[in-house]
């Protein structure tokens, strides 16, 4: 029999809700777990990667539900939002009607693994964005496989960018990502800083996925 140890055995052990956020942000977190503790989410199996119409029909699923759920605010929302489109990438533009501080821009890269997240949920967050923080908001809704694999969604999150330096100084722009937005917006300033474009004021990555290897711990005991 072999010596070798495999690795650390971690039981299993129950994640408190935390006291640190709102009581409304705990309600949204419990509304997302059953009743035996196991997240609503842990109970969809993703289709194999080579069944192409199978990613699409959960895409065009999924997108519904973020869209649904993304509704729900637009009717308080006082921004309002035009959708250009730049070659092959959107971007929804969301004005404040009064800027906190004007000639400022947010540019908002949405979550959802790469794949889900864009359309109208985008278009809506990018409005949520412009009233949160009183700028100017572009939401880029950047291509997603399988119809359109890497590097298309980099690629549109960079056309993006330079559409906004055309028009708010580098000084006065700050990108935000999360999760497979936070992906994006490191790679894009990578890319952008390689082609001689000024980096922007500020980053701000939420909970970002930018270790895609999967290599990391938390990755096996979370």
């Amino acid at each position: 029999m072999s010596d070798e140890k495999p690795g650390v055995i971690v039981q299993r052990r129950l994640v408190p809700f935390p006291n640190s956020i709102s009581a409304e942000a705990r309600d949204a977190l419990r509304r997302l777990v059953g009743e035996d503790g196991v997240p609503y989410n842990a109970a969809y199996a993703m289709p194999p990667l080579e069944d192409r119409d199978a990613w699409i029909d959960l895409k065009v699923a999924a997108d519904a539900r973020y869209a649904a759920s993304m509704g729900n605010f637009a009717g308080t929302l006082r921004a309002e939002v035009e959708t250009v489109q730049l070659d092959q990438a959107i971007v929804h533009i969301a004005r404040t009607t009064a800027p906190v501080v004007p000639g400022c821009a947010y540019i908002d890269l949405h979550g959802g693994a790469l794949v889900f997240g864009g359309g109208e949920a985008c278009r809506v967050g990018a409005r949520m964005h412009a009233d949160q923080h009183g700028v100017h908001c572009y939401g880029v809704d950047y291509r997603t496989p399988p119809e359109h694999p890497f590097p298309a969604a980099l690629d549109d999150c960079l056309a993006a960018y330079r559409y906004v330096l055309d028009r708010h100084d580098a000084g006065k722009v700050v990108i935000g990502g999360r999760s497979a937005g936070g992906n994006l917006a490191l790679a894009m300033l990578l890319r952008g800083r390689e082609e001689g474009l000024p980096m922007p004021a500020g980053l701000v990555l939420l909970s970002p996925e930018v270790d895609l290897t999967e290599s990391g711990d938390s990755f096996q005991t979370n």
